[in-house]
């Protein structure tokens, strides 16, 4: 499936239409051996999705209230390419590809995703991440991910979130207060980061530096500790 998207209307659309009075609900809804390709022209991105499996479990929808809840949702062996901009994408050849994270063009492949007690309704907001593995093709492994979103008409919380590489670890409790994202508005933020970095991660992300400073840079990970607490 293709969705090719461009924008060539000149005047919004005003014409008022009648609500919609549909409740759907779901037992269970699967997808096997699906792939979907958005294209942006104007934007110049192109998204591409392959999915192995996907399965949700007791979905309901109200499109009336826009009220939207699942169980839980996974996907297995999923595989997403993103292009955004002029340069040429990246080679797909894992030989050939240059290392380095290159955020304008990425290929994730192999990702594992599931989570649980999932619920949207306008700023109310749940969901509860028990996990995410992915391969990424700069050589960057994500092997363990879990955590917590939370959200009601006042603020909106990451009470807890964890992201494990293969010699990395990072930590991150935060909120914000909806206020804080309106104009004219004061709202209170919060947010602890607690890092460890290894060194192989690291030259991942700084790609390109020279052999002198791979060589120099210590083997030790990488700590970091960072607390923000203030009005926005």
């Amino acid at each position: 499936l293709t969705l090719c998207l461009n924008d060539t209307t000149a005047v919004a659309d005003t014409t008022q239409t009648e609500p919609t009075l549909w409740k759907v609900y779901l037992q269970k809804m699967a997808l096997e051996n699906f792939d979907f390709r958005l294209l942006l022209p104007a934007d110049s991105m192109d998204l591409q999705l392959s999915l192995q499996q996907a399965a949700l479990t007791e979905g309901a929808a109200d499109l009336h209230q826009g009220c939207y809840s699942a169980t839980r949702f996974e996907l297995k062996e999923a595989r997403l390419r993103y292009d955004c901009g002029a340069l040429p994408p990246l080679p797909t050849d894992s030989a050939a590809a240059p290392k380095g994270l290159d955020p304008n063009h990425l290929l994730l492949t192999r990702i594992h995703f599931a989570a649980d007690s999932l619920y949207y309704a306008g700023n109310d907001i749940q969901a509860q991440l028990k996990e995410l593995t992915l391969q990424e093709q700069s050589g960057l492994k994500l092997v363990q991910t879990s955590g917590q979103l939370l959200s009601n008409d006042q603020a909106i919380s990451i009470p807890r979130l964890r992201l494990t590489t293969g010699n990395s670890t990072v930590e991150l409790s935060a909120s914000m207060d909806w206020a804080a994202a309106e104009a004219r508005q004061t709202g209170a933020i919060r947010a602890r980061l607690l890092a460890e970095i290894g060194k192989e991660d690291m030259m991942t992300l700084l790609a390109g530096q020279p052999e002198t400073f791979v060589l120099q840079y210590p083997a030790e990970p990488l700590q970091l500790k960072a607390g923000i607490d203030g009005n926005l």
